[in-house]
Order: structure tokens, then sequence, then C-alpha cells
């Protein structure tokens, strides 16, 4: 009754923010195990036992029908077992008096009639307890009787087992069993119908045992936004309305876990801009309740695009190549270079200079390393005799200075 009370209340008020769940799921966990099975495997370990010549030895099951008890007077391993699905828990071990004492009260050791028992699951435990019996006791002799190896069934069940019991219980929508870590999941309308099942499953396969657990359904109030496909159902609807509304292309960028949708448009007019914040407000107004929603700029933006025109830098390119191919390259000391910066600081594009000496025409470029076709004028200047020559390290200092036709 609360529950239908509670819906109507959030789908009248809230329908857009906030829906009401029922779980009725119920998951139990299943275990194979039985008295039957106990007995079997005491048979089991009994044949395995007397097959390694400890015919001596004794099985039996405990009282609580939870353990298998080997009595032996050698050590047992506690992995003896294993492959029976059988885990070691942990083992007695009994010592008796060689002569009448009084028994005392010996912290990890127990009075059984006339003996002590100590109860240990490692061998730590064990050489403690059996130390401080000695300690009690100094000089008097024990009679160590057979020891007490208690096993209990494993967690591993045949996977037979599991296939059987999913095939005789599994019922679509009321019941399905779960491999990996045996567990049944229940769903029902009422507990009437829970304990329906409960009993269907138990009379269909008597070897499980199923978890105890009263059918108590959950309810749970969950916010619409906090739902992811919620939120995608609401944008993939926010942006149709808006594509629908205006006639360029609206762009939409979806980030942040479907909780932020940047857009944008193109327009060519102020209309058209109006059109599409219409479009925007429109779709948005009727979830002011989840969305809120704004502008970059209430105005636009205006944007300038520019395109290289490659036609005019191919004709510029050849112009500037056949320029340096017709050009006179001279060769300026650095006397010569220093009085040509004084003339373009002092005249700037209207200097006019006269001087130095042809070097040729450029004939190619080669990385770093320009080769001309020299004057016969520099020819000679370089190659003269020595004290008429100019020194390589004065040209190294030098400029090369190119002359362009017109200039």
């Amino acid at each position: 009754m609360i529950y239908h009370i509670c819906k109507k209340i959030l789908a009248d008020n809230y329908n857009n923010l906030i829906s009401l769940h029922k779980d009725n799921l119920v998951q139990l966990k299943v275990e194979f195990s039985s008295g039957k099975d106990l007995v079997l495997l005491k048979d089991k370990v009994k044949g395995i036992l007397d097959a390694d010549g400890l015919t001596r030895s004794t099985v039996s099951i405990s009282q609580d029908k939870k353990h298998i008890i080997v009595e032996a007077e050698v050590f047992i391993h506690p992995k003896k077992f294993s492959n029976e699905n059988l885990e070691f828990v942990y083992t007695i071990s009994r010592f008796s008096p060689s002569k009448y004492i009084q028994f005392k009260e010996i912290e990890g050791l127990e009075i059984v009639g006339n003996s002590y028992q100590i109860k240990s699951e490692n061998r730590e435990e064990y050489d403690v307890a059996f130390n401080a019996l000695r300690q009690n006791f100094p000089g008097l002799y024990f009679h160590r009787k057979p020891s007490q190896y208690y096993f209990k069934k494993g967690n591993r069940v045949d996977v037979q087992v599991l296939r059987n019991f999913k095939t005789t219980t599994d019922l679509q929508g009321k019941s399905e069993f779960v491999f990996a870590n045996s567990i049944l999941n229940v769903l029902a309308e009422n507990a009437e119908d829970y304990n329906g099942q409960i009993k269907r499953i138990k009379e269909a396969f008597p070897e499980a045992t199923l978890q105890v657990k009263p059918f108590k359904p959950t309810y749970q109030i969950q916010f619409r936004t906090d739902v992811g496909s919620k939120r995608q159902d609401f944008i993939n609807k926010f942006k149709n309305e808006i594509r629908n509304a205006v006639s360029g292309k609206a762009e939409f960028d979806v980030i942040k876990n479907q909780t932020k949708v940047l857009f944008s448009y193109n327009f060519n007019s102020d209309e058209e801009r109006d059109r599409f914040k219409q479009a925007v407000s429109e779709a948005c107004t009727p979830n002011l309740d989840i969305v809120s929603f704004s502008f970059e700029s209430e105005l636009g933006r205006t944007i300038y695009e520019l395109h290289k025109n490659e036609t005019l830098e191919i004709e510029k390119e050849r112009e500037v190549a056949g320029n340096i191919r017709s050009a006179t390259f001279i060769y300026l000391t650095p006397e010569e270079k220093k009085q040509l910066g004084y003339e373009i600081e002092l005249k700037g594009d209207e200097a006019y200079f006269r001087g130095g000496i042809q070097i040729g025409k450029l004939i190619r470029k080669e990385r770093d390393r320009l080769k001309f076709r020299i004057t016969d004028e520099f020819d000679e200047r370089i190659n003269a005799r020595e004290e008429d020559r100019i020194d390589l390290t004065e040209i190294k200092q030098g400029y090369i200075k190119p002359i362009f036709p017109g200039n």
C-alpha cells in the first residue's frame, strides 16, 4: 500500500526528476552436502588408509555430522584427502601420564578423563602446548595416544551436480542459479509466491541446502539524472528537436559522462541566430527542473577565414628564382660592409653604394653553400701573387651582396 502511495506522489509531482523502484530479488547461498555424502566419504577415506598399510586406523563421523575423524598413530598430512574434496580442520593430540598425578589446568591443554589433549591447527600450536605440559611436570613421561585428525567437506562441488541443480530448478522469471558463486536468485511478487518457489526448489532437488532468508523486498528512490541511459535519452531528444527546428547544421559534443552538452551553430544572419536560440530554449524549457542552458555569446561570434592563394605563391617563387638567377653578386670587404650599413641607416631604401668586386653569377645553392661562375677580375684577386691577393681570412670576414636587375 505504502509503495503505491509513494509511487503516485512521485509520478504526480516529480515525474521528470525522481522514480521509485521495487526490488523483489532474494539471493540465497546453496550448499551441496548431506550426511549420506559423509558416509560415502568415510568409506573412501578408510579404503585409502588401508591401501597405505594403516589398517589399524579408524574413521568416524563427528556427532554434529560436520566432520570426518581419522584416528591414527602416525602423522596424517593435512592434504592427504584433498582429491576427495576434504579439507583439514584441526588435530587433537592426547597424552596420558605414566603414573598417577594430580591434574591441573594448563593453558592450551584440555583435561579429558585421565589424559591431557591438545587441539591444534598447525605444528607451532602443538609445540607451544606440549612444552607447557613438560614444564608443569618436569621429568614425568607422558604416553602419546593415537591422534585424531578432523576433516570437513570442502566447498568444491562436482560440476555435474551444479548443472543438474540448475537444469532442475531454473524457472524463467522466477529463479536462476549462478554457477560461479553457487547463488540462487529468486524473484517473487510477494511472500506467498516466494515461499512457493522455495518449496518447489527443495522438492525438485532435496540434496541441496538453501540459505534461510525471509522475503523482504527493498524500495529505492532514484534520481533520473543519476542514470546514464536516462541522460542519454534526454540528450538525443534535445538534439533531434533542435535539428528539426533549424535549417543549418548544428553540432553537439557530449562530455562529462552525459552530464554536459556543448553545441555550436553556424549562421549567416541575425534571423538564423535567433531561430537557433529559440529552438534551444524551447527544447530545454519543459525540463528546467533538471536542465540549465546558457550561450557563450548572446550575439554569436564572427569568424574570418583566410585562404592561401597557392597560384600567387607559385608565381612569386618563380619571380624570386628568376631574379636570383639574373642577379649579380659582389664581394664587400669588412670595411665596405660597414660603409654600406652606414648608408642604409642614413638613407634607408634610397641608399646608394658603389664599391665591391663583382663575384659573378649564382649557379646553384647546395644546403648552406652557394656556387658561382666567377668573373675574371675576382679570379685574379683571389689567385694573384701573395702580396696582391685577398687574404682568405679577409674573405671569410667579408660580405656577399646581390644586385638584382633594375637596382
